[in-house]
């Protein structure tokens, strides 16, 4: 009777419930993968003991039933087939979980099932023949002839690993290719090893070392992970689009960007916040099961999917509006979700990893900007990307060449009857010298952080201007900050050595922010704020009324003044809304110590309404359009010397 030696056996079941027990995670949802990993363990475990009790027993043949012998070796046997074939398909799994066409894995499958289910037959047979292995007179365990025939089901589960691969090889993510060229030679070596040494029993020892690579690998895997919603993260999404990229299939991407969720943290607070994310994840995962879930941006989830038929791919759409437009339950009650989708299908363009983004980027924006629910990227879309891509262009070239020109429309003041003051705007022509609007271009620098050398322009212009004394009795000019030129660490400091260097008074310079400004991070604008209060500075709310209104704002901040926005002006004086709405947001604004200035007054009759109202100070057409710096100059030159102009502005 040959002597078996255990040691190998004894060390790869230690190391499996080592494995077994680091990987044991309540917090880590259920998965396919998780459940498909977790049987591999299990069998493992599971075959390794039956091959100790089966030496075990062998070793004991004389003293023990026959039968007891067969039918532990016989189970100890199916287990490790049964083991090989299932460790064979975890790896087919992994090789084709990113790929769109999953008949490749039915047929592996359909192939593991068949060797499963024919060795099963020749197993239940052997125990008559005995071609396998069987029990002498003595009670004493025989190989039989075919005895290395059993070595055939990991090999064979080897080559199909290696096949499976091989035919999807530019569709495997780079830590599980790492696995897939290992692990099919390693089980060809111990198995060639085995067959040399036949007294060393090394079946335990080849799953525990694979299992052990796929144990690395999910250690790898969860770095691609988001550790909040457990699904995967944007960096898991770039791995697979670059893959998508280089096998050339075509895919559709729905983005479901979540809107106002500052609010949710706000009311149920950031641990309901925080569940109601998993939740929206896990729904959206369980959703769509031929394609994969990520998380894109922190309220942001992306769904990866095949490409279909428009039929199939606008019945995935509705399936999401209907999931996202439904309620929440939290543990502080339900809740309903604003949200948006953008959506990128690509049929046969050769995008690189960086253009798709950049689309997908681009689309996630218009919706958000617009306020869209869906925003498709079509030919529409991709015309108004082309033009911000020439518009980009421009902008930088505009501030290479010093072409951008600073305007300034002037302010009247209802209490000194004149023009005090004066807010800076940027103006930009193209290479042809149109003129381009600046509701187009500032956007277009906003999204491409070119911003902030703009506003810098304009601020050194203003301060020039205020500093030469050019126009008398200019004594203030306001620019526009946007939210993250607010909360650069050096932000006032700049604004002071520019102030410094022509030699202008900090409160002469007026600071305008909007309320999405503020909505977007309103503590450390509140911060940003008092610390330019402190040096001089002042601050004024501008476009009041455009869909963001919170009176909070105003009561907890330093605003020396509000702008009504011209979407609340333009009705007076005709309708009675307007009329009421101006009347009574002026009298709660002077009740709370701000001034208000009315933005967009283009008639007289507007003017005369205004001021009735109380309103300290106006702005529009109707006194002066925007004009360059040097025409401003000469304006307020001839105000200066026409004093009684001042009759002609409207009364109260």
């Amino acid at each position: 009777m040959t002597e078996w030696c255990l040691v190998s056996e004894y060390l790869a079941l230690i190391v499996t419930v080592i494995i077994g027990v680091f990987y044991f995670d309540l917090e880590q949802p259920s998965s396919k993968r998780r459940t498909h990993f977790w049987i591999c363990l299990c069998l493992t475990a599971t075959m390794i003991i039956l091959d100790i009790a089966a030496v075990a027993v062998v070793g004991e043949g004389d003293h023990l039933p026959v039968a007891l012998n067969y039918a532990l070796n016989t189970v100890y046997c199916f287990v490790s087939i049964v083991t090989s074939c299932t460790i064979a398909l975890f790896f087919v799994c992994r090789i084709y979980e990113f790929v769109f066409d999953k008949r490749g894995r039915l047929y592996a499958f359909v192939s593991l099932a068949a060797v499963l289910v024919a060795f099963s037959i020749l197993l239940i047979i052997n125990v008559q023949e005995g071609f396998f292995f069987f029990i002498n007179d003595g009670g004493v365990y025989q190989r039989g002839q075919w005895g290395s025939l059993v070595y055939f089901v990991p090999l064979y589960g080897a080559f199909l690993v290696a096949f499976c691969f091989f035919r999807n090889r530019h569709n495997v993510s780079g830590a599980v290719r790492q696995i897939i060229i290992a692990a099919p030679l390693v089980v060809v070596l111990l198995v060639l090893y085995q067959l040399c040494y036949k007294d060393l029993l090394l079946n335990g020892t080849i799953a525990m070392i694979i299992n052990l690579m796929c144990f690395i690998n999910f250690l790898n895997i969860r770095i691609e992970t988001d550790a909040l919603t457990r699904v995967f993260n944007r960096r898991s999404f770039s791995s697979e689009l670059e893959l998508c990229a280089a096998s050339k299939r075509d895919y559709q991407i729905v983005v479901v960007a979540l809107r106002h969720f500052a609010q949710i943290n706000h009311i149920y607070g950031h641990n309901n916040g925080d569940a109601l994310l998993f939740l929206i994840a896990d729904k959206l995962q369980k959703l769509m099961p031929e394609g994969r879930c990520f998380r894109y941006n922190s309220v942001e989830f992306l769904l990866f999917m095949p490409a279909a038929s428009e039929d199939v791919q606008e019945e995935r759409i509705n399936r999401i509006k209907k999931l996202m437009d439904g309620k929440w339950c939290l543990d502080e009650g339900a809740v309903w979700v604003q949200y948006c989708l953008a959506e990128i299908c690509n049929r046969g363009e050769e995008w690189t990893l960086e253009e798709a983004v950049e689309h997908l980027d681009y689309t996630v924006q218009v919706a958000k900007d617009e306020h869209r629910k869906l925003v498709r990227y079509d030919s529409v879309i991709i015309r108004r990307y082309e033009r911000e891509e020439e518009l980009e262009h421009a902008i930088k070239r505009a501030l290479r060449m010093g072409t951008f020109e600073v305007w300034y429309q002037p302010v009247f003041y209802r209490e000194t009857q004149s023009f005090d003051s004066a807010e800076a705007l940027l103006r930009m022509t193209d290479s042809e010298g149109n003129r381009i609007s600046p509701g187009e271009f500032i956007p277009v620098a906003e999204r491409n952080g070119l911003i902030d050398s703009l506003s810098w322009l304009v601020l050194e212009d203003a301060c020039r201007l205020l500093g030469s004394g050019e126009a008398p009795g200019l004594k203030s000019v306001s620019i526009n900050l946007t939210t993250c030129q607010l909360l650069q660490d050096d932000l006032v400091q700049r604004i002071l050595r520019v102030l410094e260097k022509h030699k202008v008074d900090p409160s002469r310079i007026k600071i305008e922010i909007t309320e999405r400004t503020i909505a977007e991070n309103e503590d450390s604008v509140c911060l940003a704020m008092e610390e330019a209060c402190s040096s001089g500075l002042s601050f004024m709310l501008d476009d009041f009324g455009t869909g963001y209104s919170n009176f909070s704002m105003v009561t907890n901040m330093p605003f020396e003044a509000v702008k009504l926005d011209r979407s609340l002006v333009s009705g007076l004086p005709c309708e009675r809304k307007s009329c009421l709405m101006v009347e009574m947001l002026t009298l709660l604004f002077h009740e709370l110590g701000q001034n208000v200035l009315a933005e967009g007054i283009e008639t007289k009759e507007q003017a005369e309404t205004a001021l009735s109202y109380g309103v300290d100070r106006i702005q529009g057409f109707f006194y002066a359009k925007p004009m360059p710096g040097a025409e401003l100059a000469a304006w307020y030159r001839e105000k200066e010397q026409n004093e009684p102009t001042k009759q002609q502005v409207p009364q109260e």
